[in-house]
C-alpha cells in the first residue's frame, strides 16, 4: 500500500462539503493536481538531461496506482508489460526516435537480450530520467564508430565480463572464437573499433546472439 493511503484519506483528499457516498457525487477531491500533490512527499529531484515523457508531462498515474499494488514502486502491472504497453510503437522526437520494441522482443521465435528477459527494463533504463541519453543507467555511444574500450561501452560491461573485448586470448569470454583466438577483439580493436549494434541487436533478434540480418558498414 501506499503509505499515505494507509495511514488516512485525508492526506490527499478533501471534503467537498457534499454527501459521501450519495448519487453521483464523489463527496472528496484532490487536495491538489497531480503531480504537484506527488511532491508534497515525494521530492522533486532536479532535471536530468534526459527525461521520460510522462515524468515531463506530470503523469505519474501512467505508471503508478496512488493507493496500492501487487507490483513494487506501485507500478499498474508487472514492469515490462507496463513499458510495452507504450512501447508498442515507434515515436519520434525533435532530435531522435525510439523503435517500438514490443515488436522486437514479443513473439515465440525472437531472441530476447537476457538482461530484459531475466531482470526487465530496468536494468538498463531509468524510468524517471538519466544524464545518459535513452534513460540509460551508463554510457553507451551513439556513434557507430569510435574507439573500442570498456569506458565507451560501460553500460554494457554492467553484465559482460570486460575480456570479451579487452583479451586476444580466451576459452570462455565468447563463443565468438577460432580456437582461443578472440573473434570479437580481433574485429573491433584499435582503429576498427564500432559500436555493438553494428552486428547486434541490443533488445531482441530473430538470430542467434541476438545477430542482426543485416550488417551494413
Amino acid at each position: 500500500m501506499h503509505y499515505p493511503a494507509q495511514d488516512a484519506c485525508d492526506n490527499c483528499h478533501e471534503s467537498t462539503g457534499a454527501s459521501h457516498p450519495f448519487g453521483d457525487s464523489l463527496g472528496f477531491r484532490l487536495m491538489d493536481q497531480v503531480p504537484a500533490l506527488c511532491f508534497y512527499c515525494h521530492e522533486e529531484s532536479a532535471s536530468p538531461t534526459h527525461a521520460h515523457l510522462p515524468v515531463v508531462q506530470g503523469r505519474c498515474l501512467d505508471c503508478h496506482d496512488a493507493h496500492a499494488s501487487t507490483q513494487t514502486s506501485l507500478l499498474l502491472t508487472q514492469e515490462q508489460e507496463l513499458c510495452l504497453g507504450c512501447h508498442n510503437r515507434a515515436y519520434s522526437g525533435d532530435s531522435s526516435e525510439t523503435v517500438n520494441i514490443s515488436r522486437l522482443v514479443k513473439g515465440s521465435k525472437r531472441v530476447v537480450h537476457t538482461a530484459i528477459s531475466d531482470m526487465g527494463c530496468m536494468v538498463c533504463h531509468q524510468a524517471h530520467g538519466s544524464d545518459f541519453r535513452e534513460l540509460l543507467v551508463d554510457s553507451y555511444p551513439e556513434e557507430d564508430y569510435l574507439s573500442a574500450t570498456t569506458e565507451n561501452f560501460a553500460l554494457c560491461f554492467l553484465c559482460h565480463d570486460t575480456d570479451i573485448l579487452d583479451a586476444e586470448e580466451s576459452e570462455w569470454a565468447t563463443a565468438f572464437r577460432n580456437g582461443k583466438q578472440n573473434l570479437h577483439r580481433l574485429h573491433i580493436n584499435g582503429n576498427k573499433g564500432r559500436n555493438c549494434r553494428m552486428c547486434h541487436n541490443i533488445h531482441g533478434s530473430a538470430q542467434a546472439f541476438l545477430v542482426e540480418e543485416k550488417v551494413s558498414f
